[in-house]
C-alpha cells in the first residue's frame, strides 16, 4: 500500500478524513501501513451500517430508514483503531479534520 511503500522509505504515514476502503479491522488504515487514522471509516452519507455490534459498538441511529439496508449501526469516528464517537457530529467534523492535520 502507499502508507507500507512511504513508511518502508522512513517517512510517519497518516489519514484523515473519510477512508472508504473496507471498514472491519482488516481494512483500517493502520491494518493497511498507515501509522495514524482519524475519519471515518465510510462516506457519512451511508450513516449506517448493514452488520451487527460484531463491528461497532453502538445500536441503530433513530434516523437511519428503517428499510434502508445499510440501517444497523450508527456512524463511528475513529481515532487510530478506536471509536471516539457515535453517532459523529457531523456539524463539528471538518474544524476537528483541519485540527487534527
Amino acid at each position: 500500500t502507499m502508507g507500507d511503500y512511504f513508511k518502508s522509505a522512513g517517512y510517519k504515514t497518516g489519514i484523515i478524513g473519510k477512508w472508504d476502503m473496507g471498514h472491519t479491522e482488516k481494512y483500517l488504515p493502520q491494518s493497511r501501513g498507515f501509522d495514524y487514522y482519524f475519519g471515518l471509516p465510510y462516506g457519512n452519507d451511508n450513516g449506517c451500517v448493514a452488520y451487527s455490534s460484531k463491528v461497532y459498538n453502538i445500536k441503530a441511529n433513530p434516523f437511519c430508514a428503517p428499510n434502508n439496508f445499510l440501517n444497523n449501526i450508527s456512524l463511528p469516528l475513529y481515532e487510530n483503531r478506536k471509536i471516539i464517537e457515535q453517532p459523529v457530529d457531523l456539524t463539528t467534523l471538518t474544524e476537528r479534520y483541519a485540527q487534527k492535520a
